[in-house]
């Protein structure tokens, strides 16, 4: 089976911090803040890191592991780390995530997060 497995530890923006909105001629755009971009650079550092060259073309399986303190939202792993791997290069596009699973374990508020994933190809994927 073709996958690549990760593991990373840091904190884990929390959906607040994904976007702010500022106003270009009356209209409200908005934009990724620092946070969330020091997030996927983070993550997409560790993922080429693990991945050694190998690239997804078709679609993925994801499975993922996220230690977080009892207050943060499990899905809100889902998106700023999809996006990661798609900024990482390992899949083309984030639309080629077929399934996704996550499994959440407890720390302390004190501690940091961790994430832990696999990238697994899916079905009819190939890999180069």
């Amino acid at each position: 089976m073709n996958a690549v497995r990760f593991s990373w530890t840091g904190r884990v923006p929390s959906v607040n911090e994904w976007t702010k909105i500022r106003v270009s001629s009356g209209r409200p755009i908005p934009y990724k803040t620092d946070a969330y971009q020091d997030y996927i650079d983070n993550i997409a550092l560790t993922l080429i890191e693990a991945a050694r060259g190998k690239r997804f073309r078709g679609y993925v399986d994801i499975s993922l592991t996220a230690w977080l303190w009892k207050m943060r939202d499990t899905d809100n792993v889902i998106k700023p780390t999809i996006d990661a791997i798609a900024a990482s290069g390992i899949i083309a596009n984030d639309r080629l995530v077929r399934n996704i699973t996550i499994t959440r374990e407890y720390i302390a508020r004190d501690e940091p997060s961790r994430i832990e994933g696999e990238i697994r190809e899916g079905v009819h994927a190939a890999t180069s």
